[in-house]
């Protein structure tokens, strides 16, 4: 039967998609969500575009049975998806795309590149390798990159991955079908493996059953089998031998039996997605009272799950004849209580000692890659940060799972499924395996990832980090057993951080590499054998890549939606290349050094307090929907911000819109999970920094917001330094909003510098010295509208009105920011407006050493500044500069909250938006 064929059965009460972190849900935030046609059709489209997926699979497979076994691996890859889109326009391949093609390629020629050829002494080698200029060709050629490249798909499957539950039953709908059918997979396969006696065929067809027998369920809940057959047949149909779609049918069918693996891996997974205990605990009270009220206690067992459909049926019948939804208000009640008894979703609920049972078959392997950021920030030089930045994410969601699949089969003959990869994001991989294989397996496999890392050129600022764990049926027991264990291991053991090199070369400083300054040089090379590898990699996928690559502008840009930055700024690569940071900022290579240079922004991103959040994860389900959310978050947001400030530049100027979009694409260095690092036009970024930590806010319901630090440098200034100094910002940022970092707040520390050296330090002593001098209260909120948020600051800079969450502020905010930028009246009012700052704090200066106070004192700021430009006031006639004192005049205690003044943080964000014009 076709898809379009499938009949849709209304379950007779509504059907609810509740949510632990609140969804948002077009322009709205929400907490529960009815199932609605519309939903059943998306999941629908969803399955189809499934099936031309796995049509496009070009796997070199030489049997069946291991084309089956990538087939399986294709549908948790598809599945997956959410996580494999681009924030904006893409050179380079992202990791998991990564992991999608090279998987495509066929499992020999995987092992050959992995495991086998001894060649490859690295991670880092493989990346080489596969970012090789041929391979990256073919893969960007092929059919199965086109599809996964088309925004359509993430449309689809983002709706279906969240608004779509595995369970109708308040408390229990909080569980999403697509984590659910993805977690059973990887059960099944080790429940089946553990217990022995199951071939790779086998294995693999029952990791396929799993991944379909709930499909059909949003069809019909009730009687979801046959749809769930109907939809494997569909999309299996020309993709597997008939005979191996006859298999997959059967197990489902017999997904209900005891004896089944399938069975006992949906009953292990809904264990511990039910949440029994804790729906007993927030909700069970409102449950059992409500089954009084209808008359049916009897129907009520002390494992709420077992509640039956007739049971809800009567209960919202009951309720809904005066106008109450007591399935909405349940649901609405569950997702509320655990937010509140999570602490906002910074702690493990514990709602019962008891740890939970252990699950029989399954264990949990823990990776952890540590120093990350010592490699990533090592050497001075973009290419080298952004590869390095790429090749940890590739580390952590491509190369570990190819690795261990690769290794696995080697040794004990079994392909560990993709899906069994719970999580891999952030240096972090966590997997699911049979016990008989992770006991055996976790030393020596602690051991060749370590060697893998490091390679031979003793790469020592990375370590990998193992423990095995086991899977329990309340799933904060395996959180909390797992984060003892490798806190204890990170404890007892001591990072090899002391370099080869040292005791050879002594002070020798000369011999070091050029680059990191702590290696030894390749033979006959200025720069080690790694960051000869992270400049090739660099090189590939960076800064020449990206300009002479045709890129697809978004609708309302443009006429023209494909263009090359050689096209939109009108030289070519060879007078681009030596001026890349001055045409970032702004300036058109062409008339330089007769244009004044323009002012660069580094844009340092974090997410705050995501180590709790994830960890606070009350089921496997949620911890893989958290994940994605925060990675969907990142580039959903930034995707948004660019387009928003693109889309405003061009009411007023069509091909600086588009040149803008091109800035910050061309120096996005990297954008993905929680964090990124943007080059900008200083202008631009105070307004991109707000919108791209508001959207990302919002995206995950106001649980989490982002942090960030601004600098604004000269376009030729060390770009090391500026960098080095928006880190420092990023964290004073998140260290002084860290009270309030959990309700869904970003801060946000500035600073700015026309001429010199910047640094993390000097950045530090800046802030130090206005905050001693009562001049700054930063660091500034985002997200919620105060005297102290930056959307006020900004407000009363530009004379505007820019609410937080506000895009039509913000496109206003833009369209004054720019005309600033570019010349005329607007920015001859903010030039007055700096002016007036300069000269009261001059004047008050001199008034305060005259008569004996400290500039350190409240009498300074709060006495005699407010009563100077009171006085000024009065005297000036406006138009003459009267307004600026007026705006001034908000700007100082009593109108920000605070005894602090906000005149030197203003002053600085006027250097900022002024673009080094001012």
């Amino acid at each position: 039967m076709a898809l379009v064929n499938i009949p849709y059965t209304p379950l007779g009460y509504p059907v609810y998609k509740s949510f632990i972190i609140p969804y948002r849900d077009g322009d709205g935030v929400v907490t529960c969500r009815r199932l609605e046609k519309s939903d059943v059709d998306n999941w629908r489209e969803t399955l189809a575009q499934l099936r031309e997926f796995l049509e496009l699979v070009e796997g070199t497979a030489a049997d069946e049975e291991v084309k089956v076994e990538l087939i399986a691996d294709m549908v948790a890859a598809f599945f997956k998806a959410p996580l494999i889109a681009d924030p904006l326009p893409s050179l380079f391949i992202s990791p998991s795309k990564l992991y999608v093609m090279l998987r495509s390629f066929g499992s020999k020629r995987l092992s050959d590149l992995i495991m086998l050829d001894k060649r490859q002494e690295s991670f880092l080698d493989v990346f080489r390798t596969v970012m090789n200029e041929d391979i990256i060709r073919k893969i960007k050629s092929s059919k199965l990159y086109g599809y996964l490249s088309s925004r359509r798909l993430y449309e689809v499957l983002e709706n279906s991955w969240f608004v779509i539950p595995a369970d109708t039953r308040p408390g229990y709908n909080v569980s999403s079908l697509v984590p659910h059918l993805l977690l059973s997979s990887a059960a099944a396969w080790c429940i089946a493996v553990n217990n022995g006696g199951v071939e790779r065929e086998e294995a693999a067809l029952i990791r396929i059953a799993a991944m379909f027998h709930d499909a059909g369920k949003p069809f019909n809940y009730q009687r979801h089998v046959e749809p769930s057959l109907q939809v494997a047949r569909s999309v299996l149909g020309n993709v597997i031998h008939p005979s191996y779609i006859d298999k997959i049918v059967e197990i489902i069918e017999r997904h209900h039996e005891e004896t089944s693996p399938l069975h006992k891996a949906d009953r292990a997974v809904a264990s511990i997605d039910r949440l029994n205990y804790l729906v007993s605990a927030l909700i069970g009270n409102e449950i059992r009272d409500a089954a009084k009220e209808i008359g049916e206690v009897d129907e009520v067992k002390d494992e709420l799950y077992q509640t039956g459909w007739s049971f809800w049926r009567r209960l919202y019948e009951h309720y809904s004849s005066s106008g109450a939804d007591k399935v909405r208000e349940l649901s609405e009640k569950f997702v509320n209580r655990l937010a509140e008894h999570s602490d906002s979703y910074k702690s493990v609920i514990d709602k019962e000692k008891a740890d939970g049972e252990e699950v029989k078959d399954i264990d949990v392997l823990l990776i952890d890659i540590g120093g990350i950021q010592n490699f990533i920030y090592k050497g001075e030089d973009l290419r080298s940060l952004s590869a390095a930045s790429l090749s940890v994410d590739f580390l952590t969601m491509a190369y570990i799972p190819l690795f261990l699949q690769s290794f696995l089969l080697s040794r004990y003959g079994i392909w560990p499924p993709y899906e069994a990869f719970v999580y891999s994001a952030g240096g972090v991989v966590e997997v699911l395996l049979p016990s008989r294989i992770a006991e055996k397996v976790s030393g020596e496999l602690e051991e060749e990832l370590n060697r893998r890392v490091k390679g031979r050129s003793s790469m020592n600022e990375l370590s990998v980090r193992l423990i095995r764990g086991r899977l329990y049926t309340k799933y904060s027991t395996t959180t909390v057993k797992l984060s003892q264990g490798m806190a204890i291991k990170k404890n007892t053991s001591r990072m090899d951080v002391t370099q080869e090199v040292e005791g050879e070369l002594g002070k020798e400083v000369k011999r070091l590499c050029e680059n990191c300054r702590s290696r030894r040089p390749a033979r006959g090379e200025r720069v080690c054998e790694v960051c000869r590898a992270l400049r090739e990699i660099g090189s590939a996928i960076h800064f020449k890549e990206k300009y002479t690559t045709e890129v697809e502008l978004p609708q309302g840009i443009s006429r023209d939606r494909i263009l090359t930055c050689e096209k939109a700024f009108g030289i070519d690569w060879n007078s681009a290349s030596n001026f890349l940071t001055e045409l970032i900022a702004g300036n058109d290579p062409r008339k330089l050094p007769e244009e004044k240079i323009r002012s660069l922004a580094v844009v340092a991103c974090d997410g705050n307090l995501m180590g709790p959040f994830i960890a606070s994860s009350v089921s496997l389900t949620d911890k893989l929907e958290r994940s994605t959310r925060i990675d969907i978050a990142m580039k959903k947001a930034l995707r948004r911000a660019v387009e928003e400030i693109s889309k405003a530049i061009g009411s007023e100027d069509g091909e600086e819109a588009v040149r803008t979009y091109l800035r910050v694409y061309l120096g996005t260095v990297y954008a993905g999970g929680d964090d990124a690092l943007i080059l900008s036009p200083a202008w631009a970024s105070p307004i991109l920094a707000t919108r791209l930590s508001e959207e990302f806010a919002r995206e995950l319901g106001g649980a989490r917001g982002l942090s960030v630090g601004l600098v604004a440098v000269n376009a030729r200034a060390n770009i090391w330094g500026a960098i080095d100094a928006a880190k420092s910002l990023l964290k004073f940022a998140k260290d002084k909003g860290r009270d309030r970092l959990g309700e869904g707040l970003g801060y946000i520390a500035f600073d700015a510098i026309d001429a010199g050296m910047f640094s993390g330090s000097t950045s530090k002593s800046r802030l130090g010295q206005l905050e001693a001098a009562i001049l700054s209260h930063q660091p500034y909120v985002i997200g919620r509208d105060s005297d102290n948020s930056i959307n006020a600051l900004l407000s009363i800079i530009l004379s505007g009105s820019w609410s937080s969450g506000d895009p039509k502020g913000a496109e206003d905010a833009v369209r004054k920011a720019f005309k600033i930028y570019i010349g005329g009246e607007e920015q001859n009012e903010v030039k007055r407006l700096r002016n007036v700052i300069r000269r009261a704090l001059s004047s008050c200066l001199e008034m305060a050493a005259a008569l004996g106070i400290s500039k350190d004192s409240e009498s300074y700021v709060g006495g005699l500044i407010p009563t100077y430009i009171a006085r000024q006031i009065a005297r000036v006639k406006e138009g003459t500069g009267g307004r600026a004192y007026e705006i001034t005049f908000k700007l100082i205690p009593g109108f920000v909250g605070s005894n602090y003044s906000a005149l030197g943080d203003a002053f600085i964000m006027i250097k900022i938006l002024g673009g080094g014009l001012l």
